[in-house]
């Protein structure tokens, strides 16, 4: 029995210890993530490490070719980062480089626009023979072509070859993603302006700006301010492989920045030439760019830089309001082309900062001396203004509570409580007309002297007509 008892007591003991050690390693793979190598589709090696932790690089071999390094996506865009610490399950995929050499039968051009060089181009769908790169003959096994060209801040360019495939003049193009050391500045990856190129003390050179496609590979690369100056171009080709291709460049010598880097219009409003253009305003400070459009029938347009010869498009963050019927184009030779539908009065609003262009559609509204909130809005529309609504034809109404400004307000008239007028316009542009309804007061504005909710009216005929009665 004694037996029994001391041998029931140990396999309790040892069942207990084997449940623990099962037990701590689950615990343990919970804090675990697994790495897949890939060549493709298939498996290189599948290995744990632990979550927060870095994993190791490694070179693999491949007989009949050449390893060019790991990858964060399976299109071989982006390099991986052996830098970050991993906290979930990741893949990271191989490049690799047939070691047989095929000769490339290819002519090589670059395509852009900007004020030096690139200004041959201007986006056109032709092969400018000055903009041809030249290839070296001398080259042992290697296919190498060069340009050398004057760029300026903000010129764009990619490369694309002739014969064409398929007949599209832009396939196969290749853009900042081609660079050699074109690299992720930021988390944000789907913005182009976070791809870059560095020279070799980490200035950056080279940024991208929106091309084709979702992936820099696509996007075009402009020269970042301050860059200014004479390159060369290398372009590296592999006809067995073109996503092998890669593109460096050059710095030769600085040259002077342009005086003038910003003359906008329209473009597209009555046809896509240099011909067709409709002139913007650019504001005192030289910040920006404006004007309005009235569309009789739909409008496509963007806003093109007469300088340096670029295109730039709207965005979906770049229309001011809800339900304005205003589309962007999102792919192919129109992408970010504007659409603005009929029967309406936009204000455009391009910001040289930013090289962002802003669309909102016009209305009439109520300004003057206004409080809304803590903000002072002085004759001016805010994204807080008051919106004078059609009640009929030719007539706009509000209400607006009218209360005693005249503390903030100092140079109103003795007795007026506040001022208004009627504008129509938009918070972006401001008036573009305005309302003058009453020549006794102060300006032409109607003035209120008694406080109370007020119900404004616009009368359009051949002006506009301004008059407000307080309700009961």
């Amino acid at each position: 029995m004694k037996a029994k008892k001391w041998l029931g007591l140990f396999m309790a003991l040892a069942m207990a210890i084997s449940m623990t050690a099962v037990f701590a390693a689950c615990n343990n793979e919970g804090n675990k993530v697994t790495v897949t190598w890939y060549d493709g589709r298939n498996e290189l090696k599948v290995e744990k490490v632990e979550k927060g932790s870095k994993v190791t690089e490694w070179t693999p071999e491949k007989e009949g070719y050449e390893f060019k390094g790991w990858f964060a996506e399976a299109s071989l865009t982006t390099a991986f980062d052996f830098t970050k610490t991993l906290e979930e399950d990741t893949d990271i995929f191989s490049k690799w480089l047939s070691s047989e050499f095929v000769a490339d039968t290819n002519e090589y051009y670059l395509v852009g626009s900007g004020s030096g060089s690139m200004s041959a181009s201007s986006w056109a769908e032709e092969y400018k023979p000055e903009l041809k790169l030249t290839k070296d003959e001398t080259a042992d096994k290697a296919n190498i072509y060069t340009i050398e060209v004057t760029l300026y801040a903000g010129d764009e360019l990619q490369i694309v070859h002739s014969p064409k495939t398929n007949d599209n003049f832009w396939d196969a193009q290749m853009g900042i993603g081609y660079f050699k050391g074109c690299e992720q500045n930021s988390e944000e990856a789907t913005d182009p302006q976070y791809y870059v190129v560095k020279d070799s003390t980490g200035a950056i050179v080279f940024q991208a700006a929106k091309g084709f496609g979702d992936s820099p590979l696509g996007w075009n690369a402009k020269l970042a301010e301050g860059k200014d100056g004479k390159y060369e171009i290398k372009l590296t080709t592999y006809p067995s492989d073109p996503s092998n291709n890669v593109i460096e460049f050059k710095f030769i010598e600085g040259i002077e920045a342009l005086e003038k880097t910003h003359d906008m219009a329209f473009i597209g409003i009555n046809g896509w030439t240099e011909d067709d253009l409709v002139a913007m305003t650019e504001s005192q400070d030289k910040a920006t760019w404006s004007g309005f459009i009235t569309a009789e029938t739909e409008v496509v347009f963007k806003v093109y830089n007469k300088i340096n010869k670029a295109y730039i498009g709207g965005s979906e963050d770049g229309i001011i309001g809800t339900d304005t019927g205003i589309t962007i184009e999102a792919e192919g030779m129109g992408a970010g082309n504007i659409h603005l539908p009929a029967g309406k009065t936009y204000g455009i609003r391009y910001t040289v900062a930013t090289d962002k262009v802003e669309v909102e559609v016009c209305d009439y509204y109520l300004v003057g001396t206004l409080k809304i909130g803590d903000e002072k809005v002085e004759f001016t529309v805010s994204a807080n203004s008051p919106k004078l609504t059609k009640s009929a034809d030719n007539t706009y109404t509000c209400d607006y509570e009218v209360t005693d400004v005249s503390a903030d307000f100092t140079y109103m008239n003795k007795g007026t409580l506040a001022e208004f007028k009627a504008v129509f316009g938009c918070s972006i542009l401001g008036a573009k007309d305005w309302a003058s309804v009453n020549p006794a007061g102060r300006d032409g504005n109607l003035e209120i002297t008694e406080a109370g909710t007020y119900t404004f009216t616009l009368t359009i005929g051949e002006g506009m007509t301004l008059t407000a009665a307080k309700k009961a």
